[in-house]
């Protein structure tokens, strides 16, 4: 796996499997931390996404999240937390494993979706190369080739207000449920969509379904650690 990676960076999407992620993060872990400590809402906090356009909704910030909130708000869309590394002790060993794989600046957000969501984010790019753990539940992904070819500054799509169509996109390149110790390389670019795949219930917060995930960005492009920003 680790020279099929390697030829494909930058290049091509990748499934990978046997990643030591699986059950090192549940949504179990996320409420009994909220039930412990101060877990804020804000930038750097858990802070709901509406699903379809992948936009935060605005909560006050620095409001405490309860189970009960964390319970609502799943409902209603995807919740994220940014630098989860400082947050989760359990994730701190993936990000140094990561760190040493690379030996390039990374940040690791968390995405919890609950399992009734039949979409989770819809498509769009990121300026940056990322891997995708699962660790908890399932999620399914679409990625297809990039509709803008190495995107930087201001030229991701499907953020802010803009939506990728499906007339705009070529043939999917991946399709597939990754499941807890699964993971997914998408490199920067790429359109991408993700979904949890199941069917309306009653999930509670504490159900193993929820799907938790934690997304590695290999901050290249946003760090200047580019050709393009070099020649600049």
């Amino acid at each position: 796996q680790e020279h099929n990676f390697s030829a494909k960076f930058g290049k091509q999407p990748l499934l990978l499997s046997g990643s030591p992620g699986a059950g090192a993060l549940t949504v179990h872990d996320i409420v009994e931390l909220s039930e412990r400590l101060h877990l804020p809402a804000g930038p750097n906090g858990f802070f709901p996404s509406e699903p379809e356009t992948f936009e935060p909704v605005r909560i006050r910030r620095g409001k405490r999240l309860t189970k009960e909130a964390i319970h609502e708000r799943l409902a209603n869309g995807t919740m994220v937390m940014n630098d989860a590394g400082a947050t989760f002790p359990a994730v701190t060993p993936l990000v140094h494993a990561f760190l040493d794989a690379f030996q390039l600046p990374i940040g690791v957000n968390v995405y919890v979706t609950h399992p009734t969501r039949t979409v989770s984010v819809p498509m769009h790019t990121d300026r940056q190369d990322v891997v995708v753990v699962q660790t908890s539940g399932t999620k399914h992904w679409l990625v297809y080739p990039p509709v803008v070819e190495m995107p930087g500054e201001h030229q991701e799509r499907g953020k802010s207000g803009d939506v990728i169509t499906p007339d705009e996109v070529g043939a999917v390149l991946i399709n597939a449920t990754l499941h807890p110790g699964d993971a997914i390389y998408v490199p920067r670019g790429f359109v991408h969509a993700t979904a949890s795949g199941k069917s309306a219930g009653g999930a509670s917060p504490d159900d193993e379904e929820v799907s938790v995930s934690l997304t590695v960005g290999i901050q290249t492009e946003s760090m200047s650690l580019t050709w393009d920003k070099v020649l600049l």
